[in-house]
């Protein structure tokens, strides 16, 4: 079941120029729907995520930097960010400083591209238990990434 509809976008803007933008499109988007949307690149051999933790009874928190998988404690750990959650074009906005993503300078690249919505606690133990696997990735296939992005500002 896909629920992607695009890779990862990544960008920046001139006037704000301290800030990595990434952007995530959804064939579907609901607000009370318990999963986890988020967006992964390499900057210096190093992993960054941009995160989106979604359960009904929460308030939307948006993360971005160095990704803590484990618990949902570490989570809770990586830096908050400014997001933009549009219903109406489907889109997830992340705006993260760059100085919580390892601060790339003007002609650096990002690599590894890739993003993912997974369903979260407890629908993803359910569907673990009866063998059917609602995670989706883009790109689809394992082991190939989106495109490099090279930072303007």
């Amino acid at each position: 079941m896909s629920v992607l509809t695009t890779i990862t976008i990544l960008y920046e803007k001139a006037e704000e120029s301290e800030f990595l933008f990434t952007a995530l499109k959804l064939k579907d988007i609901k607000k009370n729907f318990n999963a986890v949307y988020s967006i992964e690149w390499y900057y210096d051999n190093i992993e960054y995520t941009s995160g989106l933790d979604i359960f009904y009874f929460r308030s939307l928190t948006y993360r971005g930097g160095m990704p803590k998988r484990a618990t949902y404690w570490q989570w809770k750990n990586m830096p908050e960010c400014i997001g933009i959650f549009d219903l109406e074009s489907k889109i997830i906005t992340w705006k993260i400083l760059k100085s919580n993503i390892g601060n790339p300078q003007k002609g650096e690249i990002l690599t590894y591209t890739e993003a993912s919505a997974v369903p979260g606690f407890p629908i993803s133990f359910l569907y673990f238990v009866i063998g059917i696997d609602y995670r989706d990735f883009a790109p689809d296939e394992s082991n190939i990434y989106g495109d490099d992005y090279t930072i303007l500002y």
